[in-house]
């Protein structure tokens, strides 16, 4: 990984042009402020679960790696809206472990190509505000971005620095609900034609995302071809 960011370093100085460069950045680049993957809540979810009776417990004991191999597969939304329809509105409080942790070198490194003006949109399908906290760190004030996370947010700013945040965020928790109500059906039409319209137009570096968001990962495929042969891209 330090190579790869080496290398990227030294690309920065061909970033500025137009098209700018647009990051598409998932779960990864907050994994060193200790946050965790999907993968890795589910499967803490699910052995808390489990331990709630002796029968699920010895369950749970007798066949763990089957079933964390089972749960690790599911997509997060998928998983969290089937424990919404048995839980209710009381699975929200698990989110709140997104509200820890500090910006890593990932956010700080993002932050520093906006403020420098190599970058000014962002996607991502993070629920943290670590992306936010570092653009203060760096002094860019909150007056001087947009969160879009609900989904008449999602439109085209004119050149504004805009954190596009695809599956809501913790500081929104109406915006969570819409993701989970919204498992199944695929983004929506906003969403949609704003991140397809920066897909058509312009570069993309794709930073700690897994492409296991298969409501994200059939519009990208739909430029595919396109996005492949023309448009230069970095995957990290």
């Amino acid at each position: 990984m330090t190579k790869k960011k080496n290398d990227i370093i030294k690309l920065v100085g061909n970033l500025k042009s137009t098209p700018k460069v647009v990051i598409f950045c998932g779960a990864g680049i907050s994994r060193d402020s200790g946050l965790p993957l999907a993968k890795e809540l589910i499967i803490a979810v699910n052995r808390y679960l489990f331990s709630t009776t002796e029968f699920h417990r010895k369950l749970y004991m007798d066949y763990q790696e089957q079933i964390d191999g089972y749960y690790s597969n599911i997509m997060m939304e998928v998983f969290f809206q089937e424990l919404k329809n048995q839980l209710g509105d009381s699975i929200y409080d698990i989110f709140n472990v997104f509200k820890n942790g500090e910006p890593n070198f990932n956010h700080l490194f993002i932050a520093q190509l906006v403020k420098h003006g190599y970058i000014d949109v962002i996607f991502t399908t993070n629920f943290d505000t670590l992306l936010e906290q570092a653009f203060e760190k760096v002094g860019i004030k909150k007056d001087n971005f947009i969160v879009a996370s609900d989904d008449e947010d999602f439109k085209i700013y004119g050149g504004k620095i805009v954190i596009y945040k695809l599956h809501g965020t913790v500081q929104n928790i109406n915006s969570l609900i819409t993701t989970l109500d919204g498992v199944g059906t695929g983004l929506s039409k906003n969403k949609e034609e704003i991140l397809s319209h920066y897909l058509s137009s312009n570069p993309f570096w794709f930073i700690g995302w897994s492409n296991n968001d298969y409501d994200i990962t059939s519009v990208i495929k739909n430029y595919i071809k396109s996005f492949y042969s023309h448009i230069p891209h970095i995957v990290l």
